[in-house]
């Protein structure tokens, strides 16, 4: 099995998109052929490849909190099924790529972030251009604010790869420092609060750990900050006067959130009942408040808004500390 393969595979089904369905499922779907193409060039090779090694850690972890969520499904909704698909698409994808040597995996994750990061921009700028604005420019991730934060996720991974060409020269340096400055040139566009702070913060940390111990170019770093600091700027208007206002939010979900984990803290509401579980919370916290004043606090969270509290609160605590060591490790 080719790299290149899983590469555009993988970024393909990220930018799938149908302006008739719901904007996740065309990558669901497209995540579930990509696993069952390269499944299928797994068992062609058959005994001739064999896997480079035993599943990692991080994988296996992440196998097994999927499986507790497939379980607390039983008890779930319908609605959580999108969510379990994706998770077996890229469980799937994964295992396929452990026929790669390590080498060419670590390259296929950057190469597909670059072209996920990049590509993604390069549709939010062509939106921008066509008169799109606010939610609107949603490169095809469903809102605007989905789009910065895959951008924020692909953005560490392309520097990586921009700093390992960069010695190399020719075609594929300028590339990769293309695709590079067109991250921030998202993120500036999509305007997200938390793809822009949590980019910055991944900066500060990439600076201080992995550039001082591979001693690559500190230029390229720079230039990352600086652009990084330019989309946070190009952004500030918007992000300074509706930041309290959004924290205010995040916070009152949050909090709703943890009471609806602690009504079914052993086994979780289910995988795909957050929403019902927290309108039910929420009803029961503003049931004793004056109307106007409920009027105001009430929200209709489909999501909490934190993998951790959605994980927790569906699933239950075990499925929390899974998907907690499977990031970790």
């Amino acid at each position: 099995m080719k790299r290149s393969l899983v590469a555009v595979g993988v970024t393909a089904a990220a930018l799938a998109y149908d302006p008739l369905a719901l904007a996740a499922d065309p990558k669901r779907v497209a995540a579930l052929l990509l696993a069952m193409v390269l499944g299928g060039f797994v068992l062609a090779q058959g005994s001739a490849s064999k896997p480079t090694g035993a599943w990692p850690g991080p994988l296996a972890l992440f196998a097994a909190f999927s499986a507790v969520s497939a379980i607390s499904l039983t008890w779930g909704s319908s609605g959580g099924i999108g969510d379990l698909a994706i998770w077996v698409g890229a469980l799937a994808v994964g295992a396929a790529c452990l026929q790669l040597p390590r080498s060419e995996r670590v390259r296929a994750v950057h190469e597909s972030s670059a072209a996920i990061g990049a590509l993604t921009a390069v549709i939010a700028v062509v939106q921008a251009l066509l008169g799109a604005r606010g939610a609107h420019l949603h490169a095809g991730h469903g809102s605007s604010a989905w789009a910065g934060l895959l951008i924020a996720v692909t953005f560490l991974p392309t520097l990586e790869l921009a700093r390992r060409v960069w010695s190399a020269g020719g075609f594929r340096r300028w590339v990769s420092l293309i695709a590079l400055l067109l991250h921030p040139v998202g993120l500036a566009l999509t305007s997200s609060r938390v793809a822009i702070a949590a980019s910055l913060v991944a900066l500060v940390w990439y600076a201080t750990s992995r550039l001082r111990r591979a001693r690559a170019p500190v230029a390229l770093t720079l230039f990352g900050v600086l652009a990084m600091a330019c989309a946070a700027c190009a952004a500030a208007p918007d992000t300074l006067t509706r930041a309290e206002r959004a924290w205010q939010g995040r916070v009152w979900i949050w909090s709703v959130s943890c009471d609806a984990a602690l009504g079914q803290l052993v086994s979780g509401v289910g995988l795909g009942k957050f929403a019902e579980s927290f309108l039910d919370t929420q009803g029961q916290r503003l049931a004793n408040r004056d109307l106007d004043v409920a009027s105001r606090a009430f929200v209709n969270a489909t999501t909490a808004h934190s993998d951790w509290l959605q994980s927790l609160v569906e699933s239950g605590p075990l499925a929390l500390l899974l998907l907690a060591a499977s990031i970790g490790l």
